[in-house]
């Protein structure tokens, strides 16, 4: 079966979303700052920071994620910059 662009697209994006969380889980360090491009519902395109570590229970296994997102720049779907909001450096 032929895969589109779409497709081909979308496991690209899964697999670098993937990448961080699976790095936490196996070595139990916290993954500090990597870029997070998401499409909002409006249309417009987020870029965020996120920072993730690993939450374990009083046993000491894994049992959740802990996430902080930084919304740093937001961009209309037609490239322009969306009013007051500047790239963080």
């Amino acid at each position: 079966m032929e895969q589109t662009t779409v497709s081909i697209k979308m496991k690209q994006t899964l697999k670098k979303l993937t990448r961080p969380f699976k790095e936490a889980y196996i070595t139990g360090n916290p993954v500090k700052a990597f870029e997070m491009k998401m499409i909002r519902k409006d249309g417009m395109i987020q870029i965020s920071e996120v920072s993730i570590s690993l939450i374990r229970n009083t046993e000491g296994k894994p049992i959740a994620f802990r996430g902080h997102f930084t919304r740093y720049h937001r961009t209309k779907a037609n490239g322009r910059d969306d009013k007051g909001i500047r790239r963080k450096i």
